[in-house]
């Protein structure tokens, strides 16, 4: 059965999560929410399945389905600011609560008193109104508690959405940036550049021959290479310039408020730096053949979209290979 999201509805899913002695993990709230307000009915079943499990077991195959179904991070936004509106509208109401008790207890002590003034004999009134007092009191603190509570859930559960979100922008493999991340960036900085009137360049790179490492020196070998280069472009580029791998053994730099010949003798110093340092026996006990990587460099033009850059820049990258490899091709028709 689907229900309608809203804060109502977010805070009984969250003490729903709550009776199965879970956490709301951006995971766990991911898969609940799944289920609760799309009625997906296999998430359903696998939460009836593992509930008995340990939250770590449980965020584990659950991570593991939505992985496999590609939903791990989707909607991850969405659900944080639903998350986030009900938790700060259950506090706000909670705080509202509080006032009310605060006042309903002050009149009760109010009227104790004057009818303790009144009449000396009104020992149960006065012993209803202490109950109701006290009563009160602890529904007023249990709200407190309520409140404190949400705030930290709120806290944690920001830090943790922020943490998927940073790792569901990197590739797994070498710790840059993957190619969605890319496509994001790549697509606002170059309305920047437009609007700005500043240079914008791309570089793609890509691994010479690297398809050998893998017939020749197995995956492993080939995983190493592709961190090797990508320890060295982290290494070599500004602060301000983005890497990422592309796919596969090709890799790309955006190069913010930059000359087409300024990021060439950036990717020249790359270049040079991948070819004269080898995996070496601290990295690896096989010796391998020495690591050489091609380049095409581009300069964005006010006409360009992210499709008309990239092919730009790899048609560079296309012309360096055929001319050789281990060498820098530049477009300097658009300079």
């Amino acid at each position: 059965m689907k229900h309608i999201v809203n804060n109502q509805s977010v805070l009984e899913l969250i003490q729903l999560i709550e009776n199965y002695g879970l956490i709301a993990t951006p995971v766990i709230y991911n898969a609940f929410y799944k289920s609760y307000f799309e009625g997906n009915i296999e998430i359903s079943q696998l939460l009836e399945e593992y509930h008995h499990l340990s939250q770590a077991d449980i965020e584990m195959h659950l991570r593991k389905y939505l992985s496999d179904k590609n939903m791990l991070n989707s909607n991850l936004s969405e659900l944080s600011k639903n998350y986030s509106d009900a938790a700060h509208y259950f506090i706000t109401q909670s705080h509202l609560q509080n006032k009310q008790y605060k006042s309903e207890i002050h009149n009760l002590k109010v009227k104790n008193k004057e009818y303790g003034q009144k009449d000396k004999s009104s020992s149960n009134l006065d012993k209803n109104n202490i109950e109701n007092i006290e009563n009160i009191e602890n529904s007023r603190l249990l709200f407190e508690s309520k409140i404190r509570d949400y705030e930290k859930i709120i806290q944690t559960l920001q830090a943790r959405i922020n943490e998927v979100q940073e790792t569901a922008n990197r590739d797994y493999l070498t710790g840059v940036f993957n190619r969605l991340s890319y496509e994001q960036t790549l697509a606002l900085w170059l309305d920047e550049s437009r609007n700005n009137n500043k240079p914008l360049c791309l570089a793609v790179f890509d691994i010479d021959f690297f398809k050998k490492f893998n017939d020749k020196y197995g995956h492993l070998i080939g995983d190493q290479v592709l961190t090797h280069f990508a320890k060295i472009l982290q290494n070599e580029v500004r602060y301000q310039d983005y890497v990422s791998r592309y796919g596969g053994e090709e890799f790309t730099v955006l190069f913010p408020d930059t000359t087409l010949k300024n990021a060439q003798q950036i990717c020249e110093r790359i270049r040079t730096k991948i070819e004269s340092r080898p995996l070496n026996s601290r990295e690896t006990s096989v010796k391998i053949d020495a690591v050489t990587v091609s380049c095409g460099i581009t300069q964005a033009n006010n006409n360009d979209t992210e499709q008309s850059l990239f092919k730009r820049a790899d048609n560079y990258l296309y012309k360096a290979k055929q001319m050789g490899r281990n060498r820098i091709e530049i477009d300097t028709m658009n300079e």
